[in-house]
């Protein structure tokens, strides 16, 4: 019996537990990003342009698929497996298109929906081709190392202390150093208090440098999943935000705040540690490489133009 798969859109706390539990039981072996923890520090931040955002497609009342577009205008689905059909693809581009063009408010000069796909997913490079998306020809690196080998030292420079964010008091100070290390207001503080409240944010792994005048100078954000590792089967530790203030780069302070990451998620029993790069972003991936990371898998960009409705 072909049961009928209805679609609707999100509507808050109830949707995300679903949304996490088919991701959780029916976990994509190639996409690493929104993870479990993501997707909710993703729809909390703004819960009601989230929600907005997030289409749900249910067969019998039971999630079987979702897709959402971020603020960045990226495109992200997940769907458990044998649902995804053309019918549902025509569907997820549709209403995808329609939610952009309602966030930009009418600046469609150049709009792109995009999305990414790692260079051996066949599957989700075929829908992109599929679906009229074309390579812009970034990429993003995904970078390992293993924690069972000698770690690096942590080498601060003189006078600079490295050490955890100051919790929830220190959040205004590490937005002002987030949006100047990227040149970009995409931080906000509700979303980096999403990030702190969020079930298994572990504080020691939230690391920060202090410049010799008490200026939060440079940002480390590692993460060590426990209860997603033992249920994996996965002993694993992500080096996810790295960023330097303009002003203090050229000094070490990244390679210093991601070695001391590094031997705290080997504290936390971790065996390994993973972070993503662009490709383009060739001083970092020196550090990085410095630092015992090798490339393990290429993620290629894609973009859709959208045109006006």
């Amino acid at each position: 019996m072909t049961h009928m798969i209805r679609r609707r859109t999100c509507a808050g706390e109830d949707d995300l537990a679903a949304m996490q539990r088919l991701l959780h039981d029916a976990p994509d072996p190639f996409v690493s990003y929104p993870s479990v923890a993501d997707l909710a520090v993703m729809l909390k931040d703004n819960p009601e342009q989230m929600a907005a955002n997030t289409m749900l497609w249910e067969d019998d009342s039971r999630l079987v698929g979702y897709a959402l577009v971020d603020r960045f205008h990226n495109l992200f689905y997940h769907f458990a497996p044998g649902v995804l059909n053309e019918t549902i693809e025509r569907e997820m581009i549709t209403w995808a298109e329609r939610r952009l063009r309602a966030m930009v408010d009418g600046a469609m000069a150049g709009l792109t929906l995009d999305a990414a796909a790692r260079d051996d997913d066949t599957a989700r490079v075929a829908f992109l081709a599929r679906n009229g998306f074309i390579p812009t020809g970034d990429e993003t690196w995904r970078m390992g190392r293993s924690l069972d080998t000698p770690l690096p030292e942590i080498d601060a420079p003189p006078g600079f202390v490295l050490r955890s964010l100051a919790g929830e008091a220190e959040v205004t100070a590490y937005v002002a150093a987030h949006r100047a290390a990227y040149g970009t207001e995409h931080m906000t503080g509700a979303h980096r208090l999403a990030m702190l409240r969020q079930p298994g944010y572990l504080p020691d792994l939230d690391l920060v440098a202090i410049a010799p005048d008490g200026t939060l100078a440079a940002f480390c954000i590692c993460e060590y999943a426990l209860h997603e590792n033992r249920e994996n089967d996965r002993n694993e530790g992500e080096i996810a935000i790295v960023g330097v203030r303009p002003e203090y780069r050229g000094r070490g302070l990244a390679r210093a705040l991601i070695a001391l990451g590094l031997w705290r998620l080997r504290e936390h029993g971790a065996s390994g540690a993973w972070l993503g790069v662009s490709s383009a972003n060739t001083a970092a991936i020196r550090v990085y490489q410095s630092l015992g990371f090798e490339t393990r898998t290429v993620t290629r960009w894609y973009a859709r133009a959208v045109e006006e409705a």
